[in-house]
C-alpha cells in the first residue's frame, strides 16, 4: 500500500491536551457519538493482512449492533462491574427467540412527545422481526403462536421490570447460554492470579498507593504529517487530524513501586492453552493462536500507548521509571471452562505498536485523499 521508506516519513504527533478520560456504556461508546472516531476495530479494515485496504476502511465498520447477549459481554460485565450487574433466574426462550421479544417489548412501549404509544403490538412485531431478522416478511400465524407461547413468561418479566427496579442490572440468558456463562465466572474467580490482576486494590495489604480501574473510555486526538505524494521525494508535507478511542478492560497504577499494569479479558471457544499460539504441530512449528490470528497484540500495542498519554497527562508522572505489565487473561467458553493468564511480552507490544501506528499512517492518507481513493 505505501512502502516503508515513505511510512518512514510519517510523523504522528499526540495532542496532550485533548486526551480524556470518560465513564461511558457501551452503546454509546459505539453510537454515532463516536463513530468517526478511530478504533482498534477499524485499524483492521485498513490492514491487508487482515482483508482490509483503503477502500474498505473508507467505507467503514458495517453495523454488527446486535440485541442478543453473548457470551463475552456477560461474562465481562460480571467480572468488570459486579457492583451492576447479575445473572438473572429469569431464561430467555431460545437466543433468537429472546431477541424477538426484546425488540417487540421495546416497539410496543417506545412512547412519542406527547406521552403516546407509537406502535401498536402488530406493527411491533413486524419492525422486531426485521430488526431480528427473524423470519422476515414469512412470520406465519403457526409461527408467530410459537414465539409467543416460548417467550410469553420471559414478556411477563419485562413487564414486572417496568415497576420493581432491582439493584443491580438483571442479564437474562438463555437456557443453553446461562450455565456457559456462570461456569466462566465460576473458573475465573477461582483464577488467584486473575481476581489479582483485577482487583489489586482488594488485595492491597501493604496499603500502597493504587488505583485501579474497569471499563474506562479514553479518548485523543492526533495529528499525522507526511508527504503528499508516495513517489515525488519533494512533495509537500501536509497534515491530517485524526481522533482514537480505546476501552480498557482493566488498568491500574501502582503509584509507590511504579507499575502501570494494563489487563484484558477475553473468552475462547477452544482451549485455553491453545490461545498465545505456543503449540508446536508434528513438523515442530508453532500454531497460530488467537492471539496472533485476530492481531491481539496490535489492540495492546495501541491501548498501553494510548494509556500512557492518559496517565502522564492525569498524574504528570515521568512514566520512564515504571515497569508496564501487559496481560491477557483468557477463559475458555468450553468444558472445563479453563481459565490463564498470559503476559504479553515486550517484543510482541512493541510489533504491536508498530504495527498499529504503520495501520494509523495509512489511515491518515485515506482520510486526507477520500474522494480521491474512492472515486479509483
Amino acid at each position: 500500500m505505501i512502502s516503508e521508506e515513505v511510512l518512514n516519513k510519517f510523523e504522528i504527533i499526540p495532542d496532550y491536551d485533548s486526551v480524556e478520560c470518560k465513564e461511558i456504556d457501551d452503546e454509546t461508546y459505539f453510537s454515532s457519538e463516536y463513530r468517526n472516531y478511530i478504533s482498534n476495530s477499524k485499524l483492521k479494515l485498513i490492514n491487508p493482512d487482515e482483508g482490509g485496504s483503503f477502500e474498505t476502511y473508507l467505507k467503514g465498520l458495517q453495523s454488527t449492533s446486535s440485541t442478543s447477549l453473548s457470551v463475552g459481554t456477560a461474562v465481562h460485565e460480571v467480572i468488570l462491574q459486579e457492583e451492576n450487574f447479575e445473572i438473572s433466574d429469569q431464561l430467555k426462550p431460545t437466543a433468537k427467540a429472546g431477541m424477538m421479544i426484546d425488540r417487540i417489548f421495546y416497539y410496543r412501549n417506545k412512547k412519542n412527545e406527547k406521552g403516546k404509544y407509537c406502535y401498536k403490538i402488530g406493527e411491533s412485531i413486524i419492525f422486531a422481526s426485521e430488526d431480528v431478522g427473524y423470519y422476515t416478511n414469512q412470520l406465519t400465524k403457526k409461527r408467530l403462536e410459537a414465539l409467543l407461547k416460548s417467550g410469553w413468561d420471559y414478556y411477563k418479566y419485562l413487564r414486572r421490570l417496568q415497576s420493581f427496579k432491582p439493584s443491580k442490572e438483571q442479564i437474562v440468558l438463555d437456557k443453553t447460554t446461562r450455565p456457559i456463562v456462570l461456569s466462566c465466572i465460576e473458573q475465573l474467580r477461582r483464577n488467584e492470579d486473575a481476581m489479582n490482576l483485577l482487583r489489586p486494590d482488594a488485595f492491597n495489604f501493604m496499603g500502597y498507593d493504587i488505583i485501579n480501574r474497569n471499563e474506562d473510555a479514553i479518548f485523543i486526538n492526533v495529528t499525522v504529517k507526511f508527504p503528499n505524494s508516495l513517489t515525488d521525494p519533494n512533495a509537500e508535507i501536509v497534515s491530517q487530524d485524526l481522533a482514537l478511542k480505546i476501552k480498557i478492560d482493566n488498568w491500574s497504577i501502582d503509584l509507590d513501586n511504579k507499575y502501570l499494569t494494563l489487563n484484558d479479558l477475553k473468552t475462547t471457544g477452544k482451549a485455553v492453552y491453545m490461545f498465545p499460539g505456543s503449540i508446536r504441530n508434528e513438523t515442530g512449528e508453532f500454531l497460530e493462536g488467537s492471539f496472533q490470528h485476530y492481531h491481539y497484540y496490535r489492540q495492546m500495542g495501541m491501548y498501553i500507548w494510548v494509556l500512557r498519554q492518559y496517565v502522564k497527562r492525569e498524574f504528570n508522572i515521568d512514566l520512564k521509571e515504571f515497569t508496564t505489565n501487559l496481560n491477557m487473561i483468557v477463559v475458555s467458553t468450553v468444558p472445563n471452562y479453563s481459565t490463564s493468564v498470559f503476559r504479553v511480552t515486550n517484543e510482541w507490544a512493541e510489533k504491536g505498536f508498530e504495527e498499529f501506528a504503520k495501520l494509523l499512517k495509512y489511515a491518515a492518507y485515506a482520510e486526507y485523499n477520500r474522494e480521491k481513493l474512492l472515486k479509483e
